[in-house]
């Protein structure tokens, strides 16, 4: 972990990038939206440099959890809609914590 890096908030901050691309690579997927899914590779570059700010073990897993979405959507395999109902549910957690306050 980075000095000055507050690790829950890092890991949430990461927790929303990974739901965004998971969902904008879904929606682009399936659109068959070539510019869209260069813009996703894009972001998911931006990702794993994010997250180089977290430990080492837990970088893996992002990398590990990001594969395994992607792929599982590319493929479309059982998994992908399990995929991208937790991204949803990732980023709608978020505006029903903004909600709150």
């Amino acid at each position: 972990m980075e000095t000055g890096v507050v690790e829950p908030v890092a890991e949430r901050i990461a927790k929303q990038m990974h739901a965004k691309q998971v969902l904008n690579f879904s929606r682009a997927y399936a659109r068959g939206d070539e510019k869209e899914l260069r813009s996703v590779e894009a972001e998911r570059a931006k990702f794993r440099e994010y997250i180089e700010l977290l430990d080492e073990d837990v970088q893996k897993q992002y990398i590990r959890d990001i594969d395994e979405d992607l792929s599982s959507v590319r493929n479309a395999s059982p998994n992908s809609k399990d995929a991208v109902y937790r991204a949803y549910q990732t980023q709608r957690s978020m505006r029903d914590f903004k909600d709150r306050k």
